[in-house]
């Protein structure tokens, strides 16, 4: 309402909070609220659930009480999560940007007590044909239990938008690896990486300041750390971890730090040498040639970016297979897998 402020919203939350009538008002938005009072409105056992909210749902620290709730009640969970572009999932939308649109989970939980167990997509940019298929046919992914592979805690307590199994299988995977790009950082280091902000298809990490745009900047221990870090993070196998935890637009600085390094990229000599050599040669193929301007996500501007998908594709090809050579899982399906995610094309889930 006009004139409700800030302090009125928390005070309203903290008085609901201790008379304890509501346990997930930490969320802080409203839909926690309905998710808490038609759980418990449905029948406590065999009862449906089914309901559109924002895609936050499945990621954000503030709705952990909402989702460990879900948990408790039921015995079944299925996540459908949809990006707004290129259709907005509500076509009304007074919101003008369409970068800023509500990306949205489609939750169907059946109640009961006991094991619980959660099946899960990715977040696709779906069309509205595709969508309507996608919901008619209802193929989903097994979530392959990230939490208890996850260090982060901020991981361990999402629900991850798994595409396939296989991807599933992966990112499981690189959960395991003993180090992740955290563990080159430290405080005021000399080589800093920037990271954009916002991202669709590809995220590009580069020495930070080489391009004109708003960076996320985490800055290394060594020039070795920052050669590793560019050969990890510019490849199809951080994109699909960006997939899978991020909110498939937003980048944040915990996302990217959390990317495994594998642990033979660091134990075997030969293959650190290998590693380290793709990302010098991706820091010297940012050139003015290689450099674009691409209109902003938001506000509508543009900002400089390299796309090394496109500007070197056999770096990021020998990346990839680096990558997934060293954690075991080098086939044709799990490339063919991960080349999709960059794409709008129509395709099942397995």
């Amino acid at each position: 309402a006009k004139g409700f402020s800030a302090t009125d919203r928390t005070a309203v939350k903290n008085n609901l909070r201790d008379k304890k009538q509501y346990g997930t008002t930490k969320g802080n938005n409203l839909y926690n609220l309905f998710c808490e009072v038609v759980l418990a409105l449905a029948k406590r056992e065999g009862g449906v659930v089914t309901m559109i909210v924002p895609l936050s749902l499945a990621f954000a620290q503030a709705q952990e009480p909402t989702r460990r709730l879900f948990e408790r009640r039921s015995t079944q969970i299925w996540l459908r999560h949809q990006d707004n572009g290129p259709d907005m999932t509500f076509h009304e939308s007074p919101v003008a940007n369409p970068a800023n649109r509500q990306r949205t989970t489609i939750v169907t939980a059946i109640l009961g007590d006991g094991e619980h167990a959660i099946k899960t997509t990715g977040t696709s940019q779906w069309t509205g044909s595709e969508r309507e298929e996608f919901l008619r046919s209802r193929v989903y992914a097994k979530n392959p239990g990230m939490a208890a592979n996850c260090v982060d805690v901020r991981l361990a307590h999402q629900w991850p938008r798994i595409p396939t199994g296989v991807i599933g299988d992966l990112v499981s995977n690189m959960g395991l690896q003993k180090r992740k790009i955290s563990n080159l950082e430290v405080k005021g280091g000399e080589f800093p990486i920037g990271v954009p902000q916002t991202a669709y298809n590809f995220i590009t990490v580069a020495p930070a300041g080489k391009m004109k745009r708003r960076e996320i900047v985490c800055s290394l221990r060594s020039h070795e750390g920052l050669e590793l870090a560019m050969a990890a993070l510019n490849g199809h196998v951080a994109y699909a971890w960006w997939r899978v935890w991020g909110d498939a637009f937003h980048v944040n600085k915990y996302e990217i730090t959390s990317v495994a390094l594998p642990d033979k990229w660091l134990d075997d000599a030969s293959t650190n040498h290998e590693a380290r050599r793709l990302g010098s040669e991706l820091i010297d193929a940012i050139n003015p040639s290689n450099v674009q301007r691409n209109k902003s996500g938001t506000r509508g501007g543009t900002f400089e970016n390299v796309n090394f998908h496109e500007t070197c594709p056999e770096l990021i090809e020998e990346i990839d297979y680096l990558y997934l050579d060293a954690l075991g899982l080098l086939d044709d399906r799990l490339l063919n897998q991960l080349y999709k995610l960059r794409s709008n094309s129509n395709w099942r889930f397995d």
